[in-house]
C-alpha cells in the first residue's frame, strides 16, 4: 500500500512572497515554510498547494487573524485544517513596537 507523505505549511504575512518557500522534508510530512505578502497572495498559494501538492493542514501567522484564517480556510476547502497564531492581549504593545515601521 502507498502511502502518500503528508503536507503541513505555515504562512508568514511579510513583504517576501511564496516563491521563497523553504522545505523541511520528513519521512512521513513535510513543512512548508511559505512567506505571502497578502491574504490575496495567501489564499491563492493555499489553492495552489492543495491542488499541486496535497496540502492537509495550515497554520497561519497572526497577521491573517480571526478574518482571515476564515478566508483561508474557504480557499483550502473543507477537507484541510487551518488555524492560526494568537497571542495574549498583554502582549499587544510589544508586538506593536517590533514591527512598527
Amino acid at each position: 500500500r502507498v502511502v502518500m507523505k503528508k503536507v503541513f505549511a505555515f504562512l508568514l504575512m511579510t513583504d517576501q512572497g511564496p516563491e521563497e518557500t523553504r522545505t523541511l522534508p520528513g519521512e512521513r510530512m513535510d513543512t512548508l515554510f511559505v512567506p505571502v505578502r497578502s491574504l490575496q497572495e495567501g489564499c491563492d498559494t493555499v489553492r495552489r498547494l492543495v491542488a499541486e501538492q496535497g496540502l492537509g493542514a495550515v497554520e497561519l501567522c497572526g497577521a491573517f487573524g480571526p478574518e482571515g484564517a476564515a478566508a483561508v480556510k474557504e480557499a483550502a476547502g473543507p477537507a484541510v485544517a487551518v488555524g492560526y497564531v494568537t497571542h495574549s492581549p498583554s502582549e499587544d504593545g510589544l508586538f506593536q513596537t517590533f514591527f512598527a515601521e
